[in-house]
């Protein structure tokens, strides 16, 4: 029930994806981006959708947010030293 989905589950999971591996290394994704990057998908395949220019409105973001429930609003913060160790860390693991 409810709309219909516009983007395949392989397309939300990719950029579900996106979206966390940014989060992972200290970029978080604002919620224009995220519109940003859907309207451009929809601009490649040019697909049919409802949305004026093809780009996705608010509502659409939140029920993508409900539906990847691992993903989590939050506001930006002040980077630190520690950011940037955890940066590190995480670069040296994805390597291997």
């Amino acid at each position: 029930m409810g709309p219909k989905i516009y983007l395949s589950n392989e397309e939300e999971i990719r950029i579900k994806n996106w979206i966390l591996a940014k989060a992972a290394v200290g970029f978080p994704v604002r919620p224009d981006d995220v519109r940003d990057s859907v309207q451009n998908v929809f601009k490649l395949c040019t697909r049919e959708t409802p949305f004026i220019n093809c780009r996705p409105g608010i509502k659409w973001l939140n029920l993508f947010l409900n539906r990847h429930k691992e993903i989590g609003k939050r506001n930006a913060e002040v980077v630190s030293k520690v950011w940037f160790a955890g940066v590190k860390f995480f670069l040296i693991n994805e390597t291997v």
